[in-house]
């Protein structure tokens, strides 16, 4: 169902301290003058520092940036922020419940470490696997009755190219050996 024309869009971006959430709240907001962007970060302070830079740059009325704080390795912490958007939550003045609402999936983890031929050290695979894969469906999860609530409930998952750019650094003798 199409979004309501009056509806204010609000954008949830996980791991927005830094790097593509970054970019995805200031793109965002410099494309469309009614959206909101919650800006989340595992430290608070991060975040509150990226709203109010975006508020500076975007301006309002009403005040166009918010800030959490959010560990997607967490359920808790997931939950505690959908709980936060309920009507009566902290954060649960941003936004009506019907109105359209987008949960990006951005926050993530990588460890610069040689993984061929050697394997990684399982506790680094387990921690990726956690943030970057578990995280992603943590946070859906945790929001998906604001989705279906939504008229125009999305939910964006973002991913890197690093695989292939690893694979790209490795020798063909062991790129053919991992691939066979």
């Amino acid at each position: 169902m199409p979004a309501a024309a009056d509806a204010s869009r609000l954008v949830v971006v996980s791991g927005a301290a830094r790097g593509i959430g970054l970019g995805i709240c200031r793109q965002v907001l410099c494309a469309e003058p009614t959206t909101q962007v919650l800006c989340t970060a595992r430290k608070l302070e991060q975040a509150q520092a990226l709203a109010s830079e975006l508020n500076a740059k975007y301006p309002g009325p009403p005040t166009r940036a918010h800030a959490a704080q959010l560990d997607v390795s967490d359920e808790d912490s997931c939950v505690a922020l959908a709980d936060a958007l309920k009507p009566g939550g902290s954060l649960g003045d941003i936004r009506n419940p019907t109105d359209p609402l987008v949960v990006v999936n951005n926050a993530g983890i990588t460890f610069d470490l040689p993984w061929f031929p050697s394997p990684w050290p399982p506790t680094a695979a387990a921690k990726t696997l956690d943030v970057n894969l578990f995280g992603a469906e943590r946070l859906t999860r945790a929001f998906l009755p604001h989705l279906l609530q939504s008229e125009d409930g999305r939910v964006i998952f973002v991913s890197s190219g690093g695989g292939r750019a690893n694979m790209a650094r490795m020798s063909k003798e062991n790129r053919n050996k991992l691939l066979s």
